[in-house]
């Protein structure tokens, strides 16, 4: 990730080739006891460059759950509750927050969350790109809840969503995805993240595990991956008539239902 720079607008407007001048006590760029990750310089390149750093540190794709915060002892009845959106991998944003010059250009592809009932806690408000994040939902059963947590505008622009289910209800299932893709418009993908063998073996709630980073990455991949060749894997055609029949769009939302070992077999064989 590239480092801020010393100036917050990344780009005086009296240096007519983008490049800016050092402020005082900048080490050189000879300078030799610098970390290797460090890259003091960063000020000095053109600004076009510039600009292809923050484009490729912000492209990175990325996963981020929603949750619920545990209400405080005493105030169940009266406690709203707060939802947290937590990054299961890079917070790219944060390179966006650094300077105006890359919140310029986080600004063309990223939108800020905004939403009811999140933890003051989390601050700054994040950004995400809706086109390279898969927002994770938890529990199918707890999939509409969260999802309400987000203004209009944002379930408006929502692509890829994914959530877990413990094999409870089928029909509940089906019926929770109709519901979310009739509520984003946007939404190209549904991901349904379930241990089928388990499930097969289970008769409790011990299928249901929390997303791990590991699964994580495996979904942020998926979310600009090649979908039809994991559908010829694990094909889940019986989702898709369900999906056409009550929503009303030309092009329904691919469902994709994959356990986490499908996940890594699929990325350990491409």
């Amino acid at each position: 990730m590239p480092p801020s720079s010393p100036d917050p607008d990344g780009n005086p407007d009296g240096n007519p080739d983008g490049r800016q001048e050092p402020p005082s006590g900048t080490p050189s760029c000879a300078t030799t006891n610098m970390l290797p990750t460090t890259f003091t310089c960063f000020w000095r390149l053109p600004a076009e460059l510039r600009l292809m750093v923050w484009e490729e540190a912000l492209s990175v794709r990325t996963v981020c759950a929603v949750s619920r915060e545990p209400v405080p002892a005493g105030e169940a009845a009266e406690h709203p509750g707060r939802f947290s959106l937590d990054f299961l991998g890079p917070a790219t944003y944060l390179a966006g927050l650094s300077c105006r010059e890359a919140l310029r250009v986080m600004e063309r592809t990223y939108i800020p969350l905004s939403g009811r009932g999140w933890s003051p806690t989390a601050a700054p408000v994040p950004w995400i790109d809706m086109d390279k994040t898969v927002v994770y939902l938890g529990e199918s059963a707890d999939s509409l809840v969260f999802l309400d947590r987000f203004n209009a505008r944002e379930v408006s622009q929502l692509r890829h969503i994914a959530m877990s289910w413990t094999g409870k209800s089928f029909v509940q299932l089906v019926r929770v995805c109709r519901s979310v893709a009739g509520a984003c418009p946007a939404l190209r993908d549904i991901v349904i993240v379930a241990d089928l063998d388990r499930l097969a073996s289970s008769t409790n709630d011990s299928a249901n595990q929390p997303l791990t980073i590991d699964v994580a990455a495996h979904l942020s991949f998926l979310s600009l991956a090649a979908w039809p060749e994991l559908d010829d894997e694990y094909p889940i055609s019986p989702f898709q008539p369900l999906l056409s029949k009550y929503v009303r769009r030309d092009s329904p939302p691919r469902m994709h239902f994959v356990s986490p070992d499908d996940l890594r077999f699929y990325l350990a064989n491409r």
